[in-house]
């Protein structure tokens, strides 16, 4: 029985300044979309997961700071945006409380 090769896209979110981030989805570290900048993680999120060509993917992982969401599907990442984003905000926070300790 053969298996196809399920892609799991990387949503890599780089906080530029204050209300600025850079978004890049990567597959196998090759750039899927051109970088874009956004003011909010979860409009990245949001944004990002949906412009997946159809069928191309169905799953995304999501990375802020060294950090990750876990893998999701493309709808789970839309539908959950500002929950994930929240997530990571609060781990990158506390990693930077930790490594000030």
């Amino acid at each position: 029985m053969e298996t196809s090769h399920v892609r799991v896209l990387t949503l890599q979110i780089h906080k530029e300044t204050s209300g600025l981030y850079l978004a890049e989805v990567l597959w196998d570290r090759t750039l899927v979309t051109d970088p874009e900048r956004y003011v909010s993680i979860t409009e990245a999120i949001q944004t990002e997961a949906g412009a997946v060509p159809e069928g191309f993917a169905y799953f995304m992982e999501i990375r802020y700071q060294d950090l990750s969401s876990g893998t999701m599907s493309l709808e789970n990442a839309r539908l959950q945006a500002r929950e994930v984003a929240d997530r990571l905000v609060s781990l990158a926070r506390e990693v930077y409380l930790t490594a000030g300790a």
